[in-house]
């Protein structure tokens, strides 16, 4: 089994036999066995609850961090004659596990594979793993080309992340995800062997296998993705962002329906609730509308441009909303990649993200705050259009991962993952939280991935227990019925709590109560001393309009 090896025990913490082995084989610097530095890849975006550890250890006993596809090469071939576990990892910003180990084992820190280069007879660009999305971005800029797609992460998050775990992003609603746009790879198998899937000039269609399309996505557990050959457009001619307020939900959904439903196709569509509306206000911004907010992006020709931003603009006039100054579209757009700087008021954001049918989009928000407010936690709703039929929904909440009830508001991510199957969608990503939910995904094809990776990684050694496998480090697999039953009762512990919460907040002493009374009363004679002053509202209304 994979894990033989990193079960060895050792005194003092000391690592194993097997990683300094591995220390003495490669070049100087590329392996670190320091403690410090290991216990900084023992989580992702999302911190484990340090109860949960119990049941896993994400701490890798090495860190390998390549600067060629050959050394990786050579890393995993060791790994298949230790039986040690390898976990590729990028920068780690997603939030369900998927780069953290199981059991120790090696984790491959691919950031080191950073290469870019641009094709401009192909209009391609190959970059490495670990290259950042924005550089990626901002090179085939420079080039004359505009990458179709990439993650709302892009500041931060690598190549190879956003392959392994089959990304919808910015651009998605108008080109696709990273599923259309991925040419080639380079991908290092689970036996050692580097190997080229797709074509890197032509498009790779029905010349054998479809292999490429079966790493993408996969989470790290059929192979090491070191390199990718990606698809580009020509830059365009003009771009014009548009944003509009709502009035609720309702009419933002309304507005995301007939969008979806006519021929206007921007780059981008996306949207937010009025709770991480009123999360942004906390962190001092000016937010003008307190219902809803949409914020679209157009690209191509400037004639095109101009035509859809206006049929755009007198779809939002139909749902009831209102379109915003062209300065503040233009705010709302540069802040476009920075959505989740709301953690800030955490100071930890549990998230999830799912895909639900874009015409249940406004019903499944609905349901996401009522789970947010049974929790008793602040929290809110970013969304995109990810096509004509599909919504992502990125839900979260904000809480404190060092208080000890933190550990029970994981809860909330099986909740917001299970409402997205009620309404006919799905998690947007497995990793180590949602594994056990394969099954209601996938029902019998599940045997059938099971057997893909049994057929490439007879070992089990890419990213065990993940995916297609929940295991613990005991090497004991969890059970989905377990899993579900245990995250479901730490849920429902941490809205018992938040009721508790609630009760103790609204049974104030007698004099307390006394004391209240009489300042509502002040409050009221106040408040109608005001209103015989205050202005007409009509003229009021009549100065803003024409303001």
């Amino acid at each position: 089994m994979a894990d033989r090896a990193s079960k060895e025990t050792t005194r003092r913490g000391s690592p194993p036999k097997w990683a300094r082995q591995l220390e003495r084989r490669m070049d100087s610097g590329l392996v670190s066995l320091d403690p410090a530095e290991l216990g900084l890849y023992d989580r992702d975006a999302a911190p484990l609850p340090a109860s949960a550890k119990w049941a896993f250890n994400p701490r890798p006993d090495a860190v390998v961090r390549p600067r060629t596809a050959d050394q990786v090469r050579k890393v995993v071939r060791f790994a298949v004659k230790a039986g040690v576990p390898i976990v590729p990892r990028g920068a780690a910003t997603w939030g369900f596990g998927g780069a953290v180990p199981v059991n120790g084992g090696i984790v491959f820190d691919l950031q080191g594979l950073s290469g870019i280069q641009v094709d401009r007879d192909t209009m391609t660009v190959t970059a490495g793993a670990g290259a950042i999305w924005r550089d990626v971005a901002d090179l085939a800029h420079r080039r004359g080309f505009m990458l179709p797609a990439y993650p709302t992460s892009a500041p931060g998050s690598t190549v190879g992340g956003w392959i392994n775990t089959g990304g919808m992003g910015v651009g998605a609603f108008k080109y696709g995800g990273i599923d259309k746009q991925v040419r080639s790879m380079r991908v290092v198998l689970p036996n050692g062997e580097l190997v080229r899937l797709g074509f890197d000039r032509v498009i790779p269609n029905s010349s054998g296998y479809d292999l490429k399309s079966l790493v993408i996505g996969s989470e790290g557990t059929l192979g090491v993705v070191t390199e990718a050959t990606l698809e580009l457009v020509p830059a365009p001619e003009s771009t014009r962002p548009l944003a509009a307020g709502f009035p609720s939900g309702k009419e933002l959904g309304d507005f995301v329906q007939l969008l979806a439903r006519s021929r206007v196709l921007p780059f981008h569509v996306s949207f937010y609730d009025p709770a991480h509306l009123s999360n942004l206000e906390r962190l001092g911004e000016v937010v003008p509308y307190g219902g809803g907010l949409v914020s679209m992006m157009f690209e191509g020709y400037s004639s095109v441009v101009d035509w859809e931003w206006e049929a755009a603009a007198e779809l939002v006039k139909k749902a009831g909303g209102e379109v915003a100054t062209e300065e503040y579209a233009m705010t709302s757009w540069d802040d476009h990649l920075f959505d989740l700087r709301v953690a800030r008021n955490g100071p930890t954001l549990l998230m999830n993200e799912v895909f639900v049918p874009l015409s249940r989009t406004t019903e499944v928000m609905a349901g996401m705050t009522r789970i947010i407010e049974a929790h008793g936690v602040p929290g809110g709703i970013v969304g995109t259009a990810a096509s004509r039929s599909t919504a992502s929904l990125m839900p979260y909440a904000l809480v404190d991962e060092r208080k000890w009830s933190t550990f029970f508001a994981y809860g909330l991510v099986d909740e917001f993952a299970q409402l997205s199957l009620d309404m006919g969608g799905r998690p947007a990503g497995v990793g180590l939280w949602m594994a056990y939910q394969m099954p209601d995904l996938h029902s019998g094809a599940l045997d059938a991935m099971r057997a893909v990776k049994q057929a490439l990684d007879p070992k089990n050694i890419m990213n065990p227990g993940k995916l297609v496998h929940a295991v613990s480090k005991f090497d004991l697999a969890i059970p989905a019925g377990v899993m579900s039953m245990g995250t479901k009762t730490i849920s429902m512990v941490h809205a018992l709590l938040a009721d508790e919460r609630k009760v103790k907040r609204s049974t104030p002493t007698s004099t307390a109560t006394k004391t209240s009374n009489d300042e509502a009363e002040m409050v009221e004679e106040e408040r109608a001393e005001d209103l015989e002053d205050a202005p007409d509202p009509g003229a009021v209304n009549k100065v803003e309009k024409e303001g």
